[in-house]
């Protein structure tokens, strides 16, 4: 009677690029990579703007199954854009990650103001109205 073992041979790093869905461009973003396998190297990394403009990061060298990339896209244009990269694991086997597209917008800030013509605070029962003026003067 003749045995057979059968192997099954992972020849392919696997990974994804995590981003919100959209961003400003004064806030901090954070570009996640995850594997299920240790990286040795994320490579290949541009962000290609929504002016098609390709943007390129430094390589990384993480040495764990997950690294965040923090980055502020202060001089990028408002709109769609598209995070590429490439990872290495630790046996050397390489993987395209699936680029993953995110919306750049502008930073809104929105101040309001509430006064109150009485001195005591007012309570969830109250029955007094307030004035409530908006603006966008964080636009400014």
């Amino acid at each position: 009677m003749a045995s057979y073992l059968n192997f099954y041979l992972d020849l392919e790093a696997t990974g994804e690029i995590i981003t919100p869905n959209y961003t400003t461009t004064e806030a901090t973003t954070h570009i996640r990579f995850v594997s299920d396998y240790e990286i040795a190297e994320i490579y290949n990394i541009k962000v290609v703007d929504t002016l098609g403009i390709e943007h390129n990061f430094t390589s990384l060298y993480p040495n764990s199954s997950e690294y965040t990339l923090e980055t502020v896209f202060t001089d990028f244009p408002l709109g769609m854009t598209t995070v590429y990269a490439s990872i290495r694991d630790k046996v050397g086997n390489t993987a395209d990650l699936t680029p993953k597209t995110f919306e750049i917008l502008k930073v809104s800030i929105l101040l309001v103001a509430v006064s109150d013509s009485q001195e005591n605070k007012p309570t969830l029962s109250d029955s007094r109205s307030y004035t409530v003026s908006l603006s966008d003067e964080g636009n400014k």
